[in-house]
C-alpha cells in the first residue's frame, strides 16, 4: 500500500506499466487507501450475521424477515467483490511529466494531467483522513474553473504532496528524476 518510487518498468504493476511512455523511467505508483473497499465490504459484514442468527434460530424472527436477509445478502455481495476489484484495479500513478489516475469500472478508465499543464494543487486533509490515513489531491487544469481532478484517498498524502510538489517545481541543485 506504501508509496513505491522505482528506477525500471519491472518493478511497476503491469496495470500501471502499460500506460507509460516508453521515456518515462521514475515514477511513483500508489494504491488508494483501503477505506473504500472496507466501507464496500460493510454491508455483507452487516447482513450476513443477521441472517446466519436468523437462519440458525439463535433470534427468532418472522420467516419475512429471514428471507429478506437471504435477498439481501446476493447484492451485498457482488457490491463487496466490486469495490474489492475496484481497489485492486485502481492507482495513481505520478511521472516526471504527468499524472495518471487508473480507474475501473467495466473497463479500464484513465484520467491524465501533464504537470506542466497543471496550475494548481490542492492538498486537503478531513478529521478521518487524519485519524485514518489519507488525503485528498486537487489538481487544477486550466481552463474553466470547473476543471479540477480530485484525487482522493491517497496514503501517505503529506510524503505524496513533497514528491509531487518536487516534481512540478523542480530544484535544479536537487538529483534528477531523468535517467
Amino acid at each position: 500500500m506504501g508509496i513505491r518510487v522505482v528506477p525500471s518498468e519491472p518493478a511497476i504493476p503491469k496495470e500501471a506499466a502499460r500506460h507509460l511512455e516508453p521515456d518515462e523511467r521514475r515514477v511513483i505508483t500508489v494504491r488508494r487507501h483501503p477505506v473504500p473497499p472496507t466501507l464496500g465490504i460493510l454491508p455483507l459484514l452487516l447482513v450476513l450475521p443477521d441472517y446466519m442468527l436468523h437462519a440458525t434460530g439463535a433470534v427468532h424472527g418472522s420467516a419475512r424477515a429471514t428471507f429478506i436477509l437471504a435477498v439481501l445478502i446476493a447484492p451485498s455481495g457482488i457490491f463487496a467483490v466490486y469495490c474489492v476489484v475496484a481497489w485492486l484495479a485502481g492507482y495513481v500513478v505520478i511521472t516526471q511529466r504527468r499524472i495518471l489516475v487508473l480507474g475501473w469500472w467495466r473497463v479500464t478508465r484513465v484520467t491524465e494531467i501533464p504537470l506542466s499543464e497543471a496550475t494548481g494543487l490542492s492538498f486537503i486533509r478531513t478529521v478521518p483522513g487524519r485519524l485514518l490515513g489519507y488525503g485528498t489531491f486537487r489538481v487544477k487544469r486550466p481552463g474553466s474553473r470547473w476543471r479540477v481532478l480530485k484525487i482522493r484517498f491517497l496514503p501517505y498524502p503529506e510524503q505524496l504532496y513533497i514528491e509531487v510538489c518536487g516534481l512540478i517545481f523542480k530544484d535544479p541543485d536537487a538529483e534528477s528524476y531523468e535517467d
